[in-house]
């Protein structure tokens, strides 16, 4: 299968002080979904030409973006997505429904006031199960979500019987 985006160009020779350009041109129409979100991770590394001389340290980069192409005409409020999360308990644990097209970015995420690191994204129209409160009764919830322009959600919080 092709894929759908294609970096232009692949490689850039950049010297000190200098910046360069990146575009991503679609490919190809008909491969993406039309009726959600989709999530690309887009990889950037940067190495440093040259020899090492004495007494210096040259570093190599490398970093991952999230890329969100999203179809025109999608239903609802992207910045309101979040609200829309819906949170079950089971006997595997919490799992979180995702009804909207959009993905959802969760960030400082908390289960009975314990911190959760790397809370991840819940894809659009879809289901996550987690491991979260198997065996404790209640679970309390409380999470944010990481905005279109990078900004945090207002907190939301929930108690899962």
């Amino acid at each position: 299968m092709p894929a759908p985006l294609l970096a232009a160009p692949p490689l850039i020779l950049l010297k000190p002080g200098t910046t360069g350009t990146l575009r991503l041109l679609r490919t190809e129409s008909d491969i993406l979904p039309v009726d959600r979100e989709t999530l690309f991770e887009l990889s950037i590394a940067s190495v440093p030409s040259g020899k090492v001389e004495n007494q210096s340290v040259k570093v190599a980069m490398r970093s991952v973006f999230k890329l969100f192409w999203r179809p025109e005409g999608l239903p609802g409020d992207p910045l309101e997505a979040y609200q829309q999360l819906r949170w079950t308990r089971n006997s595997q644990g919490v799992q979180l429904t995702n009804p909207t097209p959009y993905y959802i970015n969760l960030i400082q995420l908390s289960v009975n006031g314990k911190a959760l690191s790397n809370a991840g994204v819940v894809p659009p129209k879809s289901q996550r199960q987690t491991s979260w409160c198997q065996a404790i009764a209640p679970c309390h919830v409380a999470w944010r979500a990481i905005n279109d322009y990078g900004g945090l959600s207002a907190k939301k919080e929930q108690n899962l019987p």
